[in-house]
C-alpha cells in the first residue's frame, strides 16, 4: 500500500513538473493551469496518504 502511494505521488510530481515546464516554455496557459492543478492534487494526496498511514486505528 505504501509503495503504491509513493509511486502515485512521484508520478504526479513528475507530471506536474513537466506540465509546468512545457507551459512556461510554450507560453500556454492551459498547460500551466493543468500543472498547477496537478501540483495541488499532489500536495493534497501526499497529505491525505501521510495522515492515513499515521492513523493508529488503521490496523
Amino acid at each position: 500500500m505504501e509503495i503504491m502511494l509513493k509511486g502515485i505521488v512521484m508520478l504526479c510530481i513528475l507530471l506536474s513538473t513537466s506540465s509546468l515546464g512545457f507551459g512556461l516554455y510554450a507560453h500556454d496557459s492551459l498547460m500551466l493551469c493543468i500543472g498547477i492543478l496537478l501540483t495541488i492534487f499532489t500536495m493534497l494526496f501526499a497529505i491525505e496518504s501521510k495522515q492515513m498511514l499515521n492513523n493508529p486505528f488503521r490496523k
